[in-house]
């Protein structure tokens, strides 16, 4: 438990999902997604005066409370600071790809991090129950854990599960976490099986990632 002295820092989180497939990056750009209706007109003009990148290999735009990076195998979808929850992501990505349905879909990757505040003096202990030092100090000497990474396979899906804990670069004394579940879609030659495979699943992972999150702070 924190001291009544010690001030909470509020936690840093963020949701990703990643595509890898075939596409176009060149129709990632705001004046598609305001034509089929993902986004403004004016969300659209905002963007496009902004820093927003075409070409025919690559495209990165800033719409707000997400962000979306392609190239032609890989479509990144991020959220920002300005997101108020990750569920409009994954409709947003769903309504993307029910458009877009005939592009090859190979893989998909739910994503979630999260910078955490600990108690002062919690790093040590969790470190130490994640990754026991004794072994490693008998010969190398004090060492202190950069970065631990857990895999298992996805209940019920084709794929894997990977979780990340390393200490936090922006939050002091605070914990970094980072959830990966790469799932593979049973019919990978169009866009159908892995709408379904977020339709479906998001929820379900995203509970259990704050489940995981919250495990890791009460450590």
């Amino acid at each position: 438990m924190p001291s009544p002295l010690e001030l909470r820092v509020p936690d840093i989180t963020g949701e990703s999902i990643v595509v890898l497939g075939s596409f176009n990056p060149a129709i990632f750009q705001p004046r598609w997604l305001a034509f089929n209706g993902l986004i403004s007109d004016r969300q659209a003009k905002v963007t496009e005066d902004a820093e927003t990148i075409i070409t025919p290999d690559f495209a990165r735009i800033g719409l707000g409370w997400f962000e979306i990076e392609a190239t032609r195998d890989r479509v990144y979808f991020g959220t920002t600071p300005e997101a108020d929850t990750a569920s409009p992501l994954r409709d947003l990505v769903v309504r993307v790809f029910v458009l877009l349905r005939h592009s090859p879909i190979r893989r998909i990757g739910m994503n979630f991090i999260r910078h955490m505040w600990l108690s002062s003096g919690a790093w040590g202990p969790l470190s130490y129950e994640l990754v026991p030092t004794d072994r490693w100090e008998a010969v190398l000497g004090p060492t202190r854990l950069a970065s631990v990474t857990v895999a298992a396979p996805s209940q019920e899906l084709a794929g894997t599960t990977r979780v990340t804990v390393e200490p936090s670069v922006i939050i002091q004394d605070g914990v970094f976490v980072s959830i990966n579940n790469d799932l593979e879609p049973a019919d990978k030659s169009s866009a159908d099986a892995a709408v379904r495979l977020l339709e479906e699943h998001w929820d379900d992972a995203f509970g259990r990632s704050s489940q995981i999150f919250r495990s890791l702070r009460s450590a």
